[in-house]
């Protein structure tokens, strides 16, 4: 990430924290995100806190088209304003 930054100062770093993760490894992301000033789209979120939305998907892990614009409008409705600057 680091280095990504330091070739290119404007970039916009975006985590995505599956849906599916396993072992506090969401918040791992989140504090590593911090650090480097990137931001996050939990999807782990949706599920793991009370939530259970399910994103549709081809297997276990990998989503279906349904499951990727899903995830795309998610991703628009948290960052819009500040992928748009």
């Amino acid at each position: 990430v680091r280095l990504v930054q330091e070739r290119n100062p404007q970039v916009k770093i975006i985590c995505i924290v599956g849906d599916h993760v396993r072992g506090g490894i969401q918040t791992t992301v989140h504090a590593i995100a911090k650090h480097y000033g990137a931001k996050v789209v939990d999807l782990y979120a949706l599920r793991g806190y009370g939530n259970t939305i399910d994103i549709p998907k081809v297997s276990t892990s990998h989503p279906n088209p349904t499951g990727m614009a899903f995830i795309a409008n998610k991703m628009y409705v948290e960052l819009g304003n500040w992928l748009e600057e």
